[in-house]
């Protein structure tokens, strides 16, 4: 996703500063966002703000049709333009939310994965005492199921083959896990009404399906490759809904995200590690590259500017 030829709305390209889920405080502003946009605040230095990266054109078909996320020439602040692992960034004014009285800038940071669940939630069409499925119990998976509890839904299974993160599933209120590799797991038997497929992978979508019930709605959120094994015919006998969820849309999801957040309904701090700037590569990138079943989110913090000599 990162350009080696200029990107049409930011002018970048590789190489690029990453870090595209992040938040901070304002050292200098430009003008005020305009009116339209989900920021809609004058900032000012010192403020604490949670960052949007998604950019988008504003006149496409899809931008019209208030799909910014399925944007012809979509952008993302720290896969299109330099992102936030760097002491400054210099993002667009729209982009900044201020953060709820009462958030620090962790929270900020984590609004961006958490409104990824919150979009699949609302794709799925989720309902009050609506029995909802995650496979795969990652950050996404479990900011999602504790979303999903806080939207009023019914039962939540998690679907995740690491014992400790089944684990921590259930210290943050899920009603049931599953370990996909025990044989005698009958997925078939779950009837969910919604199913969120945040592993992806071939296996994990074919699984999804099935935990479905009639009438089920199957979201699609982990991106990865390989051709899953379809039943068609259960699909069609059972009127089961596939359906896809791609990144989010700041007015709904990110600012639902920052409301839950503020609300106290989500436990994010028990998903993260954390480390400094100087260790980003080392003990972050580097670290979840080479043993990704040991980190959920790794939050990495810069000096703060303000106080530098």
């Amino acid at each position: 996703m990162i350009p080696t030829t200029p990107h049409p709305l930011s002018g970048a390209r590789a190489p690029l500063t990453l870090g595209h889920e992040l938040a901070g405080r304002v050292m200098a502003s430009g003008e005020p966002a305009p009116a339209h946009t989900a920021a809609d605040a004058v900032l000012s230095p010192g403020d604490l703000v949670a960052v949007d990266g998604l950019v988008s054109c504003g006149w496409c078909r899809q931008c019209r049709r208030h799909q910014p996320n399925l944007c012809a020439t979509f952008g993302q602040v720290g896969l299109m333009r330099d992102g936030g692992l760097q002491p400054l960034v210099n993002v667009p004014a729209s982009a900044c939310l201020p953060m709820p009285v009462g958030l620090d800038l962790e929270a900020g940071a984590v609004a961006e994965t958490l409104s990824v669940g919150v979009r699949a939630l609302r794709r799925g069409r989720l309902a009050p005492g609506d029995r909802v499925a995650i496979v795969g119990g990652g950050a996404v998976g479990l900011l999602a199921a504790q979303a999903a509890r806080a939207m009023g839904c019914g039962t939540i299974t998690v679907v995740e083959p690491i014992a400790a993160r089944r684990a921590l599933a259930e210290s943050l209120g899920v009603d049931r896990t599953v370990d996909p590799t025990d044989a005698g797991t009958e997925v078939t038997a779950f009837g969910a009404d919604v199913v969120l497929e945040c592993a992806g992978h071939a296996d994990a979508v074919t699984m999804a399906i099935a935990m479905a019930g009639p009438a089920g709605r199957v979201v699609l959120v982990g991106i990865g490759r390989g051709r899953p094994g379809l039943d068609l015919w259960d699909l069609v006998r059972h009127e089961k809904e596939v359906i896809g969820s791609f990144s989010h849309i700041g007015a709904e999801d990110f600012t639902g995200a920052l409301s839950l957040l503020s609300s106290g309904a989500i436990q994010y701090r028990p998903l993260l590690t954390r480390v400094h700037l100087d260790q980003a590569l080392d003990h972050g990138l580097l670290a979840l590259a080479e043993h990704p079943a040991d980190y959920l989110k790794i939050v990495v913090s810069p000096d703060d500017p303000s106080e530098a000599k």
